[in-house]
């Protein structure tokens, strides 16, 4: 199945609303990076989480995304969502301690009907619209499914 093909798809599914959530994932303590919160550093003048929630924002294959974020955060991100006219932005969830704790709170707003989900880390923006498409239809034939990119030959 081509992009063209999975786009299609899955702009059906999301007029008949249907489509996958999507979670989130952006609470984390900033340790590795002596309490620079990246998901607000900018990359070409849009911070991270603004460029991670635009992507799955202009999925086709994404009805909603479910935000889950630390606590002093979540005014800042509503704020966010606003300005990047964020629609699919369903809930902001207050973050766990741990990235498992996390997730399992973003799990927790799911509706009754999903039963399918997205999960994607906060701090990493450059997903394309086809591998997010790619992964959802992958779902359609797997129990779980993951996304890997190649191991670049300089490391």
């Amino acid at each position: 199945m081509n992009k063209t093909e999975i786009k299609l798809e899955y702009e059906v599914a999301l007029e008949k609303n249907e489509g996958i959530p999507a979670i989130i994932v952006a609470a984390g303590a900033s340790r590795r990076m002596n309490g620079i919160n990246k998901q607000f550093l900018s990359i070409k003048g849009i911070p991270v989480i603004a460029k991670t929630l635009l992507a799955f924002e202009k999925c086709s294959a994404v009805k909603n995304i479910i935000l889950v974020v630390r606590d002093e955060d979540i005014y800042d991100l509503q704020l966010l969502a606003e300005k990047y006219s964020i629609s699919k932005l369903s809930d902001i969830v207050c973050g766990g301690k741990t990235r498992q704790d996390s997730v399992l709170r973003g799990l927790s707003r799911l509706a009754k009907q999903d039963e399918k989900v997205l999960i994607h880390d906060g701090a990493r923006p450059f997903v394309s619209e086809e591998i997010i498409a790619s992964v959802a239809k992958a779902l359609d034939d797997f129990s779980s499914v993951t996304c890997a990119v190649k191991v670049k030959d300089t490391i």
